[in-house]
This record gives structure tokens, sequence and C-alpha cells, in this order.
């Protein structure tokens, strides 16, 4: 959905509004202060408050289909544990983001630089927002649920920590601010755009929607990609390493070892995946990390050699210097 089919769909809503008795609004409740905060709005303020509350979903929809891919190409445990790291990064700044605007909001008003339609209309955008937040805690906190515990106390991750940013985005501005969101827009405000998916349920990545047989391929091509460049690095590393050099030369044995592995495993891949689908994805799964771990390993030997030719040259500089 762009922007102007959500405003169109937001001018829609508030057409609905305007043509019918406030009391019989899809938007209100049979509650007395529902109705009372919904005859407080003008009709430009619920249309700014629907639009954002559309944008704002719209937006989390992106935002979580991107966490979603971002998991889906990561080919090894460190990698996912990465995305999460940043996703965490990210959950945090947002809720910071919400806080602030939620004070600001609320400070205008009572300074009487907003009315209540226009701070109440903004609150709404705010709610959908932060229910964008707490799914995102929710997609991190089941990827972390998977990964090994030394990685993720390796990379500073804490389950429990993620829980309690979830509960924080779910509790953030209490009920009074998921009333005022309702007010706006409905009972559904905050809800995953895509209309298959309940809020917090995962993310569909492109790999569940493929076919067994599209996996394999998809799985084997990368895997075969990963190989040629670890051959690649290899190669370089191999000619640029000196003999002479155990460091550089032990990372390039580690390299070395790592790509047979992978070629093992890409062989197990190929010869099954006619048969097994599900073995071929993992066996190709497998050659791709010890794939990217060769090419680790390569470039930790290039990396070592040109540091001792980097220390031999300021040598050199250094006695020419004295002479």
């Amino acid at each position: 959905m762009n922007r102007t089919a959500t405003i169109v769909v937001a001018i829609a809503l508030v057409s609905a509004l305007v043509a019918v008795p406030l009391g019989a609004s899809a938007f209100a409740t049979d509650a007395e202060e529902a109705q009372n905060a919904t005859d407080s709005i003008e009709p430009g303020e619920r249309l700014a408050g629907v639009v954002g509350v559309q944008e704002a979903e719209v937006n989390g929809e992106v935002s979580e289909r991107t966490y979603g891919v971002k998991i889906a190409n990561a080919q090894t445990d460190a990698a996912k544990a990465d995305v999460v790291g940043d996703q965490l990064d990210e959950i945090e700044e947002r809720l910071k983001a919400h806080e602030t605007t939620l004070d600001q909001l609320a400070d205008a008003r009572e300074a009487g630089e907003i009315d209540d339609g226009e701070y109440r209309a903004k609150v709404a955008t705010v709610a959908a927002e932060k229910a964008t937040t707490e799914r995102l805690a929710e997609h991190a906190q089941a990827t972390a649920g998977e990964l090994p515990e030394e990685l993720l106390k390796e990379r500073g991750i804490d389950v429990d920590a993620i829980r309690e940013l979830r509960a924080h985005a779910s509790e953030l501005g209490g009920p009074e601010t998921a009333e005022i969101a309702r007010s706006i827009a409905g009972d559904s405000v905050g809800h995953a755009v895509a209309l298959e998916r309940e809020p917090g349920a995962p993310v569909p990545t492109p790999a569940e929607t493929e076919s067994p047989a599209d996996r394999v391929d998809a799985e084997l091509e990368r895997a075969s990609g990963e190989l040629e460049r670890a051959a690649d690095r290899i190669d370089r590393a191999a000619d640029r390493v000196d003999e002479d050099d155990e460091d550089a030369q032990a990372a390039l044995e580690r390299a070395t070892a790592a790509l047979e592995e992978a070629e093992a495993a890409f062989d197990r891949a190929a010869d099954v995946a006619d048969e097994d689908a599900q073995a071929a994805i993992e066996h190709a799964e497998e050659a791709t990390e010890y794939a990217t771990e060769a090419t680790e390993h390569a470039e930790e030997a290039i990396d070592r050699t040109e540091a001792a030719d980097s220390g031999t040259d300021r040598g050199v500089e250094t006695d020419d210097a004295g002479q």
C-alpha cells in the first residue's frame, strides 16, 4: 500500500464517520467516555489521525518483513546473532522515540499549544508505531531463542532483556494510549497490515513461500557461490603467504580444511537433492557455513601476511633513517 492508497483509505473512513451519527461510529464503543472522547475530535483531526495510523502500520509491515529477509539471508548462527543485535539497538531507539513523543505531546497539550483532538490524533499514531516495536521485539526474541547460549553471551544478547523490552513496548503509555488509538482508528490499531498474519506471528520470508525443490536449488546455488569465493580467497592467500610465517600458514591450513569440509557437504547435498529435499537443504547450508569459515581463515592468513610485511617495511625505513 503506497502513501496515496493510505490517504484514500483514510478519507473513506472519515467520510463514513461524517455520514453517520457519532453514536453509530465503528471507531467508538458504547461506553460514555469513549463517546465523549470521539465527540471532541474534529473531522480534520480524525483524518490526520487515521492517516498517521495507516502509515505507521504500513511502515511497520515493511520493518517486520525486512527483518525476516535479513534472518532468511543469514547463513550462520553468528550472522543471525548479528541481525538480532542490530534489531535490539533499533528497538531501544524506537522505544526512546515513543517515550519522548508521548511526553512532548502531553506537555504541549498541557501548555495549550495543541488542543485535545490534535493530541489524540498524534497519540494514536504513536500507539500504532509502538505496536510494531512490540512485534519486532517478539521476532527478535524468537530468533534468539533458537541460537546457542554461548553465542548469545558472546554477542551480549540477553533473551530476558528482550522480553523486558517487549513488555515495555506493550505497556508504554498505559491503557489510556490504547483507548485513544481505538477512538481514532478502531479496535485493529497496530495490527499487522498482512491479513494472513496476526500481530506477533512469525514474519513470512521468501524461503517459507518457495517449494522444496526451489529451496534446494537456491541453497545449492548459494553454497556453490560461497565455495567459489572461498577457493578464490585461498588461492590468493597461498600466493601471498610466506612459508616461514607460521601464523599465516596455520590460518591457510585451517582455510583449506574448512573448504574440504564444505566440498564434502556440497557433494552430500547434491547426492540427495532428488530424493530428500530437507536433507539436501541441510547439507547445502552446512556447505555454506564451512565455505564461509574457509573464507574467513583465508582472509586471516592474508591479513597476517600484510601485517608482517608492514612491520618489515617500517623496520627497513627505521634502519635507513639510522644510517
